[in-house]
């Protein structure tokens, strides 16, 4: 064998070791969680449906209930609540969208004033005909 595969063949001894059991019978001990789960109370979780249900965007609700977006989606979900329709934008929102755009504001402020994403605001600008510049993409 050459050093390449002697060190390689090491390497994988050493990491087969960290998940075999030990000599006296008991696993190896894993590494703590990066970060233990939120508990919610149920005042919480009647909180963060209401503001769900009241259409704040996702990206707030994660910051304020200190959360990612598919702990949102699966306390809504237990609750009856149906998910929100991605990307469904209204004739109005859009016609928003295209005045803000055409008074110089970027895409990434417009989503942020409508509630909408970046991408979403930049697809329904190019599909009306609109096509952000360079400095947008």
């Amino acid at each position: 064998m050459d050093a390449l595969s002697k060190e390689v063949h090491a390497l994988l001894d050493e990491i087969s070791s960290l998940t075999r059991p030990t000599t006296s019978g008991q696993e190896v001990e894993q590494p703590p969680r990066k970060r233990p789960r939120r508990a919610f109370t149920a005042e919480e979780l009647d909180r963060l449906i209401a503001d769900y249900k009241a259409g704040m965007p996702m990206s707030e609700l994660t910051v304020k209930y200190h959360c990612h977006r598919a702990v949102v989606l699966k306390y809504t979900s237990q609750a009856g609540v149906h998910r929100k329709a991605q990307g469904k934008v209204s004739d109005q929102a859009l016609a928003e969208m295209l005045r803000l755009y055409e008074s110089g504001l970027g895409t990434g402020d417009i989503g942020r004033k409508l509630g909408f994403t970046t991408k979403t605001v930049r697809r329904r600008l190019k599909a009306a005909g609109v096509m952000p510049g360079p400095a947008e993409r």
